[in-house]
């Protein structure tokens, strides 16, 4: 695929000692915040010893700087020609499946060499991204493309636990289709495997991730390194929902007959009479009804009243002394 390109211009001493300044200057740059040539040549001029490199030095730069541009063409020829390749993929897996969905494909960062470019499969996709998302698919494309660009913090401990705890919920209702489904982790091996015969499987280590319940909630989750093992297994596929056959389903009922079953604790006031309320200042303890929803009702809503008034004004001592002598004045009138 390079070959379709014309070669460029041999590089020269000029270019050589601006990729060995650019080695020394931008190595410790952010992406979008290195020189470009033209304040590198500067910084090249101004630096004598950097004129002075000996000529193996400088051939070796040419050969790095040869290697550079040749790597750049390929990487933008193989950017659309791959493109091209999915979205081809694309249109014949619909054809011969009927399978349907969409692509994105954009750079990563502002130095990618690439057009972006979105396909789909099946004619009514766009639509669904139009009513659906109420967008289009140039729109979410430039979406997707800031948001690579975007520089974020990095997620915290519980941004991470969240994220897993989504993930495993969303995928549990998709592989049901239940949107009303909900993971249980303290019940996992009755309420999820035993009723719905779906088992979630490819977890990094069971070691940390399974106790006796089964898998251990992300939010018990605590370190770091593991939080990080689990979100990648997630978000990769190697952790997911699957399918339970009826081999897997009879193997699975057996263990559980094989375990002892719960015993729950006896509460302290077995076999005592228990009321609604007891008065604390009552010496027998007779049970009293609590007061009607009325009561409670008016209570509130006398409250809300209240803190809707204005405050009430303080008479001061003046304000006394001042009206006791207007009326010792009208009596003596």
């Amino acid at each position: 695929m390079a070959s379709k390109f014309k070669r460029k211009r041999a590089p020269g001493r000029m270019q050589a000692l601006v990729h060995l300044k650019a080695k020394e200057v931008n190595a410790s740059l952010p992406v979008g915040g290195k020189l470009k040539a033209p304040a590198l040549r500067k910084l090249v001029d101004e630096d004598e010893a950097l004129l002075m490199i000996s000529d193996d030095k400088i051939e070796q730069a040419k050969r790095e700087v040869e290697e550079k541009r040749l790597l750049s063409i390929r990487a933008g020829k193989d950017y659309s020609a791959f493109s091209r390749l999915v979205k081809k993929e694309f249109d014949v897996l619909h054809v011969r499946t009927g399978a349907v969905g969409f692509g994105f494909l954009c750079p990563g960062t502002s130095d990618d060499k690439g057009f972006p470019a979105w396909f789909v499969a099946g004619n009514k996709t766009a639509d669904f991204v139009r009513h659906h998302l109420n967008t289009t698919m140039w729109d979410l494309l430039l979406e997707l493309e800031l948001w690579t660009a975007k520089k974020e913090k990095p997620a915290t401990v519980v941004q991470i636990q969240s994220q897993c705890s989504v993930m495993i919920a969303s995928s549990l209702r998709y592989i049901l289709k239940d949107k009303s489904a909900s993971m249980n982790y303290a019940n996992y091996h009755s309420c999820i495997v035993d009723k719905h015969h779906v088992q979630l499987i490819g977890l990094p280590d069971s070691q940390l991730f399974i106790d006796a319940n089964g898998p251990i909630k992300p939010f018990d989750i605590k370190d770091r390194k593991t939080l990080d093992a689990l979100h990648a297994a997630l978000e990769s596929g190697a952790c997911c929902w699957s399918k339970m056959s009826s081999e897997e389903v009879k193997e699975h009922g057996e263990c559980m007959q094989m375990q002892v079953p719960k015993v729950r604790a006896v509460r302290s006031d077995k076999g005592k009479k228990r009321g609604r309320h007891t008065d604390a200042n009552n010496n027998n303890g007779e049970s009293q009804a609590p007061p009607p929803k009325r009561m409670h009702h008016a209570a509130k809503q006398k409250a809300r009243v209240a803190k809707s008034l204005p405050p009430k004004r303080i008479q001061s001592s003046e304000d006394t002394d001042e009206s006791d002598g207007s009326d010792s004045e009208e009596d003596a009138s």
